[in-house]
């Protein structure tokens, strides 16, 4: 069972943009993919496109949420470098510091820290 199979037979009847192998049954952009990233799957084909278009022109802002082993600076680490990047035969990205890649900036900023 495939996610383009429930997206289909979940929402295809009410949002026939769901069963449409064209327009990938709405699914337009899966974070990480390879693990239990977040999805982004539009009801109609005119939020197919704008989000298509927020995706490509890198309007988006993904924030993401990690528990770590330790203690963080309480000030906010920014990582920017130059990142390129390939798909790998098993269909998952590889991405490493190329100094002819995309920049890309991320910051790190603790939220909470428990104590043990």
């Amino acid at each position: 069972y495939k996610l383009q199979d429930w997206v289909a037979s979940t929402l295809g009847q009410q949002h026939p943009v769901c069963t449409d192998a064209a327009h990938r049954f709405g699914l337009v952009h899966r974070l990480d993919r390879f693990t239990s990233g977040a999805l982004v799957c539009a009801t109609t084909y005119r939020g197919f496109y704008l989000a298509e278009l927020q995706f490509t022109t890198r309007r988006v802002k993904k924030i993401y949420v990690a528990l770590c082993h330790g203690k963080l600076a309480e000030q906010p680490r920014f990582i920017e470098a130059p990142l390129a990047g390939e798909r790998q035969p098993d269909g998952s990205w590889k991405s490493w510091v190329d100094e002819n890649g995309r920049t890309a900036l991320s910051e790190v900023l603790q939220v909470l820290h428990l104590r043990s």
